[in-house]
Protein backbone atom coordinates (compact mmCIF):
# COMPACT_ATOMS: atom_id res chain seq x y z
CA UNK A 1 0.00 0.00 0.00
CA UNK A 2 2.61 2.42 0.95
CA UNK A 3 4.38 1.57 -2.11
CA UNK A 4 1.87 2.36 -4.95
CA UNK A 5 0.82 5.75 -2.66
CA UNK A 6 4.66 6.53 -3.27
CA UNK A 7 4.30 5.82 -6.88
CA UNK A 8 1.38 7.62 -7.76
CA UNK A 9 2.36 10.58 -5.67
CA UNK A 10 6.14 10.60 -7.55
CA UNK A 11 3.57 10.56 -10.98
CA UNK A 12 1.78 13.49 -9.86
CA UNK A 13 5.74 15.33 -9.42
CA UNK A 14 6.44 14.30 -12.16
CA UNK A 15 4.14 15.35 -14.00
CA UNK A 16 3.90 18.83 -12.43
CA UNK A 17 7.60 19.15 -12.95
CA UNK A 18 7.25 18.06 -16.51
CA UNK A 19 4.88 21.07 -17.40
CA UNK A 20 6.48 23.11 -15.52
CA UNK A 21 10.18 22.61 -17.26
CA UNK A 22 8.37 22.64 -20.18
CA UNK A 23 6.85 26.06 -20.15
CA UNK A 24 10.52 27.38 -18.94
CA UNK A 25 12.44 25.74 -21.84
CA UNK A 26 11.53 29.09 -24.54
CA UNK A 27 13.19 31.36 -21.43
CA UNK A 28 16.33 28.95 -20.66
CA UNK A 29 17.42 27.83 -24.15
CA UNK A 30 19.44 30.75 -24.72
CA UNK A 31 21.28 30.38 -21.62
CA UNK A 32 21.58 26.87 -21.76
CA UNK A 33 23.01 27.05 -25.36
CA UNK A 34 25.52 29.76 -24.85
CA UNK A 35 26.94 28.24 -21.27
CA UNK A 36 27.92 24.71 -23.28
CA UNK A 37 26.43 22.93 -25.58
CA UNK A 38 26.47 19.94 -23.37
CA UNK A 39 23.84 21.30 -20.83
CA UNK A 40 20.95 21.59 -23.36
CA UNK A 41 21.21 18.22 -24.82
CA UNK A 42 21.19 16.48 -20.96
CA UNK A 43 18.63 19.08 -19.80
CA UNK A 44 16.35 17.70 -22.37
CA UNK A 45 17.38 14.39 -22.26
CA UNK A 46 15.86 14.68 -18.61
CA UNK A 47 12.65 15.99 -19.17
CA UNK A 48 12.29 13.74 -21.94
CA UNK A 49 13.15 11.06 -19.22
CA UNK A 50 10.95 12.30 -16.76
CA UNK A 51 8.18 12.69 -19.09
CA UNK A 52 8.56 8.49 -20.43
CA UNK A 53 8.43 7.69 -16.42
CA UNK A 54 5.11 9.90 -15.81
CA UNK A 55 3.66 8.19 -18.89
CA UNK A 56 4.16 4.99 -17.74
CA UNK A 57 2.93 5.15 -14.04
CA UNK A 58 -0.23 7.06 -14.97
CA UNK A 59 -0.59 3.43 -17.78
CA UNK A 60 -0.45 1.35 -15.49
CA UNK A 61 -2.82 2.70 -12.97
CA UNK A 62 -5.18 3.43 -15.52
CA UNK A 63 -4.33 0.06 -16.72
CA UNK A 64 -5.24 -2.05 -13.67
CA UNK A 65 -8.38 0.21 -13.25
CA UNK A 66 -9.84 -1.13 -16.20
CA UNK A 67 -9.68 -4.40 -14.69
CA UNK A 68 -11.76 -4.01 -11.65
CA UNK A 69 -14.53 -3.25 -14.65
CA UNK A 70 -13.37 -6.82 -16.21
CA UNK A 71 -13.31 -8.71 -12.81
CA UNK A 72 -17.11 -7.48 -12.17
CA UNK A 73 -18.30 -10.77 -13.80
CA UNK A 74 -16.34 -13.00 -11.56
CA UNK A 75 -16.90 -10.81 -8.70
CA UNK A 76 -21.09 -11.67 -9.65
CA UNK A 77 -20.32 -15.19 -10.14
CA UNK A 78 -18.73 -15.34 -6.71
CA UNK A 79 -21.85 -14.14 -4.60
CA UNK A 80 -23.87 -16.22 -7.13
CA UNK A 81 -21.86 -19.25 -6.12
CA UNK A 82 -22.29 -18.15 -2.38
CA UNK A 83 -26.14 -17.65 -2.87
CA UNK A 84 -26.24 -21.30 -3.91
CA UNK A 85 -24.34 -22.33 -0.86
CA UNK A 86 -26.50 -20.37 1.63
CA UNK A 87 -29.76 -21.79 -0.46
CA UNK A 88 -28.35 -25.38 0.31
CA UNK A 89 -27.71 -24.56 3.85
CA UNK A 90 -31.56 -23.61 4.63
CA UNK A 91 -33.22 -26.13 2.17
CA UNK A 92 -30.61 -29.11 4.63
CA UNK A 93 -28.87 -29.72 1.52
CA UNK A 94 -25.44 -32.31 1.82
CA UNK A 95 -22.81 -30.84 3.56
CA UNK A 96 -20.73 -32.13 0.04
CA UNK A 97 -23.23 -29.31 -1.90
CA UNK A 98 -22.48 -26.94 0.64
CA UNK A 99 -18.49 -27.01 0.73
CA UNK A 100 -18.57 -27.29 -3.27
CA UNK A 101 -20.83 -24.46 -3.46
CA UNK A 102 -18.58 -22.24 -1.04
CA UNK A 103 -15.24 -23.44 -2.57
CA UNK A 104 -16.95 -22.28 -6.35
CA UNK A 105 -16.84 -18.82 -4.79
CA UNK A 106 -13.58 -19.34 -3.56
CA UNK A 107 -12.67 -19.56 -7.11
CA UNK A 108 -14.16 -17.08 -8.18
CA UNK A 109 -12.79 -14.83 -5.99
CA UNK A 110 -9.48 -15.65 -6.95
CA UNK A 111 -10.02 -15.59 -10.98
CA UNK A 112 -10.99 -11.99 -9.87
CA UNK A 113 -7.79 -11.12 -8.17
CA UNK A 114 -5.79 -13.02 -10.55
CA UNK A 115 -7.17 -10.95 -13.23
CA UNK A 116 -7.16 -7.42 -10.85
CA UNK A 117 -3.24 -8.34 -10.30
CA UNK A 118 -2.25 -9.56 -13.50
CA UNK A 119 -1.16 -12.24 -11.27
CA UNK A 120 -1.97 -15.81 -9.86
CA UNK A 121 -3.96 -15.45 -6.53
CA UNK A 122 -5.51 -18.12 -4.29
CA UNK A 123 -8.27 -17.51 -1.66
CA UNK A 124 -9.55 -19.34 1.43
CA UNK A 125 -11.85 -19.05 4.06
CA UNK A 126 -10.12 -19.68 7.61
CA UNK A 127 -12.93 -19.69 10.46
CA UNK A 128 -11.65 -18.89 14.21
CA UNK A 129 -12.06 -21.84 17.38
CA UNK A 130 -10.89 -21.76 20.56
CA UNK A 131 -9.00 -23.85 22.40
CA UNK A 132 -9.97 -24.62 25.52
CA UNK A 133 -7.63 -27.17 26.66
CA UNK A 134 -4.73 -25.46 26.58
CA UNK A 135 -3.54 -25.34 30.66
CA UNK A 136 -6.96 -24.53 31.31
CA UNK A 137 -6.54 -20.66 29.53
CA UNK A 138 -8.30 -20.12 26.29
CA UNK A 139 -6.01 -19.70 23.22
CA UNK A 140 -7.99 -18.64 19.63
CA UNK A 141 -6.67 -20.35 16.45
CA UNK A 142 -7.95 -20.69 12.78
CA UNK A 143 -8.99 -23.96 10.51
CA UNK A 144 -9.29 -23.47 7.19
CA UNK A 145 -13.43 -23.83 5.98
CA UNK A 146 -12.52 -23.96 2.43
CA UNK A 147 -9.94 -22.69 -0.37
CA UNK A 148 -10.63 -22.57 -3.69
CA UNK A 149 -10.55 -25.05 -6.08
CA UNK A 150 -7.11 -24.94 -7.34
CA UNK A 151 -5.67 -26.21 -4.15
CA UNK A 152 -4.18 -29.91 -5.21
CA UNK A 153 -5.10 -30.83 -1.78
CA UNK A 154 -7.72 -28.97 -0.66
CA UNK A 155 -8.82 -31.51 2.10
CA UNK A 156 -5.16 -31.99 3.67
CA UNK A 157 -5.41 -31.44 7.77
CA UNK A 158 -2.77 -28.93 8.73
CA UNK A 159 -1.92 -28.53 13.01
CA UNK A 160 -4.14 -25.68 14.08
CA UNK A 161 -2.87 -22.16 13.43
CA UNK A 162 -3.10 -19.98 16.88
CA UNK A 163 -4.04 -16.63 15.87
CA UNK A 164 -1.46 -15.07 18.10
CA UNK A 165 1.71 -16.58 15.89
CA UNK A 166 0.35 -15.39 12.80
CA UNK A 167 0.57 -11.22 12.59
CA UNK A 168 -2.39 -10.66 9.65
CA UNK A 169 -4.95 -12.78 12.08
CA UNK A 170 -3.55 -11.15 15.11
CA UNK A 171 -4.05 -7.36 14.10
CA UNK A 172 -7.30 -7.87 13.02
CA UNK A 173 -8.88 -9.46 16.62
CA UNK A 174 -7.02 -7.04 18.71
CA UNK A 175 -8.01 -4.19 16.62
CA UNK A 176 -11.60 -4.11 15.50
CA UNK A 177 -10.93 -0.76 13.29
CA UNK A 178 -8.83 -1.84 10.92
CA UNK A 179 -10.23 -2.65 8.35
CA UNK A 180 -8.39 -5.19 6.53
CA UNK A 181 -4.61 -6.33 6.39
CA UNK A 182 -2.43 -6.13 3.36
CA UNK A 183 1.25 -6.59 2.18
CA UNK A 184 2.86 -6.77 -0.77
CA UNK A 185 5.83 -7.83 0.38
CA UNK A 186 5.74 -9.92 3.39
CA UNK A 187 9.52 -11.10 3.75
CA UNK A 188 10.25 -7.22 4.09
CA UNK A 189 7.15 -6.43 6.57
CA UNK A 190 8.71 -5.66 9.68
CA UNK A 191 8.14 -8.38 13.02
CA UNK A 192 5.59 -10.40 10.73
CA UNK A 193 4.86 -13.51 12.02
CA UNK A 194 3.56 -16.82 10.01
CA UNK A 195 3.05 -20.01 11.98
CA UNK A 196 3.76 -21.86 8.48
CA UNK A 197 7.18 -20.22 8.30
CA UNK A 198 10.83 -21.24 9.43
CA UNK A 199 12.05 -19.42 12.04
CA UNK A 200 14.54 -17.75 10.13
CA UNK A 201 13.47 -16.22 6.71
CA UNK A 202 16.16 -14.39 4.47
CA UNK A 203 16.52 -14.46 0.57
CA UNK A 204 16.83 -17.72 -0.08
CA UNK A 205 13.81 -18.97 1.59
CA UNK A 206 10.80 -20.49 -0.54
CA UNK A 207 7.85 -19.35 0.60
CA UNK A 208 3.86 -20.45 -0.14
CA UNK A 209 3.08 -16.66 -1.03
CA UNK A 210 4.69 -13.02 -0.45
CA UNK A 211 1.70 -10.86 -0.78
CA UNK A 212 -1.78 -11.36 1.30
CA UNK A 213 -4.32 -9.08 1.79
CA UNK A 214 -6.96 -10.37 4.15
CA UNK A 215 -10.58 -9.09 5.73
CA UNK A 216 -12.29 -9.88 9.02
CA UNK A 217 -15.70 -11.72 8.63
CA UNK A 218 -17.92 -9.99 11.15
CA UNK A 219 -20.23 -7.99 12.35
CA UNK A 220 -18.82 -4.77 13.86
CA UNK A 221 -21.12 -3.76 17.20
CA UNK A 222 -20.88 -0.14 17.42
CA UNK A 223 -19.96 1.15 21.02
CA UNK A 224 -18.52 4.76 21.59
CA UNK A 225 -14.99 4.50 21.93
CA UNK A 226 -14.93 1.00 22.28
CA UNK A 227 -15.90 -0.74 19.03
CA UNK A 228 -16.29 -4.98 19.67
CA UNK A 229 -17.08 -7.64 16.77
CA UNK A 230 -18.23 -10.65 16.58
CA UNK A 231 -15.53 -11.84 14.42
CA UNK A 232 -15.58 -15.78 12.93
CA UNK A 233 -12.86 -15.67 10.59
CA UNK A 234 -10.87 -14.21 7.73
CA UNK A 235 -11.44 -14.09 3.97
CA UNK A 236 -7.55 -14.64 2.54
CA UNK A 237 -6.09 -14.05 -0.74
CA UNK A 238 -2.52 -14.28 -1.36
CA UNK A 239 -0.20 -14.82 -4.70
CA UNK A 240 3.55 -16.08 -4.60
CA UNK A 241 4.37 -12.48 -6.64
CA UNK A 242 4.97 -9.15 -4.45
CA UNK A 243 2.80 -6.45 -5.06
CA UNK A 244 0.02 -7.79 -6.10
CA UNK A 245 -2.37 -5.70 -4.17
CA UNK A 246 -3.95 -2.43 -4.04
CA UNK A 247 -5.97 -1.60 -1.11
CA UNK A 248 -7.38 1.64 -2.36
CA UNK A 249 -9.78 -0.84 -4.57
CA UNK A 250 -8.97 -4.43 -3.92
CA UNK A 251 -10.06 -3.52 -0.15
CA UNK A 252 -13.85 -2.90 -1.35
CA UNK A 253 -14.32 -5.92 -3.41
CA UNK A 254 -12.99 -8.02 -0.44
CA UNK A 255 -14.75 -6.84 2.08
CA UNK A 256 -18.17 -7.13 0.33
CA UNK A 257 -17.59 -10.72 0.09
CA UNK A 258 -16.23 -10.79 3.79
CA UNK A 259 -19.98 -9.44 4.45
CA UNK A 260 -21.58 -12.01 2.59
CA UNK A 261 -19.50 -15.26 4.03
CA UNK A 262 -20.45 -13.51 7.76
CA UNK A 263 -23.63 -13.98 6.71
CA UNK A 264 -23.59 -17.63 5.32
CA UNK A 265 -20.88 -18.88 8.04
CA UNK A 266 -23.45 -17.93 10.93
CA UNK A 267 -26.11 -19.52 9.05
CA UNK A 268 -24.30 -22.53 8.97
CA UNK A 269 -22.90 -23.02 12.02
CA UNK A 270 -26.24 -22.41 14.03
CA UNK A 271 -27.80 -25.03 11.60
CA UNK A 272 -24.76 -26.99 12.23
CA UNK A 273 -24.93 -26.69 16.06
CA UNK A 274 -21.56 -25.57 16.80
CA UNK A 275 -18.91 -23.73 14.52
CA UNK A 276 -16.33 -26.43 15.22
CA UNK A 277 -18.78 -28.97 13.36
CA UNK A 278 -17.75 -26.93 10.46
CA UNK A 279 -14.44 -28.20 10.47
CA UNK A 280 -14.02 -31.71 11.86
CA UNK A 281 -14.04 -33.50 8.70
CA UNK A 282 -12.37 -30.76 6.35
CA UNK A 283 -9.32 -28.37 6.97
CA UNK A 284 -6.05 -27.73 4.73
CA UNK A 285 -3.00 -25.44 5.25
CA UNK A 286 -2.54 -21.81 3.90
Amino acid sequence: MRALSIRVGFATVVQVASIIAALALPFKLRILTQASSVVFPLFFCGIFILAIIALTVEEFRWHRKARYAEASEKVHNALHALRDAFWNVEEGESEHSIRLALRTSLSAIASAFSLISGVHCRACVKIILIDDLNAGQARPYVETLARDNDDPNPAMRHPRDFVDANTDFWLLMKRPELRCFVCNNLRREPGYTNSHWPEKVDGNTTLRYNSTIVWPIRKLIEQPGNPEAELLGFLCVDSVSTGAFWERYDFSIGAGLADALYCFIRRWRDRAGSIQSLVKKKGGTR
